[in-house]
């Protein structure tokens, strides 16, 4: 309800967010849970909502891993492949990317 409040039926949006669904679930549900790519979809929609198109969203992504890899490798926490020794949840690193990601937007847009 929020995008189409906000963006109304812009085909352009839904499409770029079913792409990025597409995108989630086919293929980075194999790196990571289901429940991340719900919180990065459901944060992909929020962005739409405010103008953020597909780069805002890989951007986002972007800064999740960087934020997770950041704090796992002062944490030691990473192997000699590159892979986490012990799993972590992913959604703590997702919010404040998600926040980041959207001032950045709305400092780029204007603020509503």
């Amino acid at each position: 309800m929020l995008l189409i409040l906000r963006r109304g039926l812009d085909l352009s949006v839904f499409l770029e967010l079913f792409c990025f669904g597409l995108l989630q679930y086919l293929f980075f549900s194999r790196f990571y849970g289901l429940a991340d790519c719900h919180g990065f979809l459901t944060c992909a929609i929020i962005l739409g909502s405010y103008g953020g198109k597909m780069a805002s969203f890989l951007i986002h992504m972007l800064l999740t891993i960087l934020l997770l890899g950041g704090v796992q490798a002062g944490r030691k926490n990473i192997n000699r492949l590159g892979n986490l020794k012990k799993p972590v949840a992913m959604l703590p690193y997702l919010m404040p990317a998600f926040f980041l990601t959207w001032a950045f937007l709305l400092i780029k847009n204007g603020a509503p």
